[in-house]
């Protein structure tokens, strides 16, 4: 992506994606904002479209506004928002299967946890399997681990049956 924008601006939304639900979300809230640019309305993105914003990105908004980070006119402002949008699109996604269904926090725990170990933002692409017990499997760039309980339970569950018949 090349934009004219600093990409320091857009660090601060990126930051607010956790798994894909806020991603959709995120990119769901700016594609919204762009309608308010031009509804007769001078400032900044937040100011244009404060009641449509939810308060984690009037938030991120008002920071990059502070920074001097946002562009002025209406057709900058649009561009902005689209480079957003674009810069978002190309964050790595790992996929992840837990076997419980995550609060948010986890889910940010984790995204914390793998981003770093990755070294750059990632996105959870998560889904629930109850059958794996505990642990996790996980897909990322077109490796697969299963770090689940799921093969140790099945063999020992096989090797109490085999005693069992042997008795």
């Amino acid at each position: 992506m090349n934009s004219p924008f600093d990409p320091a601006a857009f660090i601060p939304f990126a930051n607010l994606i956790n798994g894909k639900d806020d991603f959709f979300r995120i990119l769901e809230e700016i594609e919204g904002t762009k309608r308010f640019l031009f509804r007769d309305k001078m400032g900044p993105i937040s100011l244009k479209a404060g009641e449509y914003l939810s308060p984690d990105l009037s938030r991120v908004f008002g920071q990059i506004e502070q920074l001097g980070l946002e562009p002025t006119t209406d057709d900058k402002q649009q561009d902005f928002l689209n480079d957003i949008m674009e810069f978002l699109k190309t964050i790595p996604v790992v996929k992840i299967i837990f076997a419980f269904e995550p609060t948010a926090s986890f889910v940010a725990g984790v995204n914390s946890k793998l981003s770093n170990a990755v070294g750059k933002k990632i996105i959870l692409d998560y889904a629930v399997d109850e059958d794996i017990v505990g642990g996790v499997k996980i897909e990322y760039l077109g490796k697969f681990g299963d770090f689940s309980l799921e093969p140790a339970v099945e063999t020992f569950l096989k090797g109490k049956i085999q005693e069992l018949n042997i008795s």
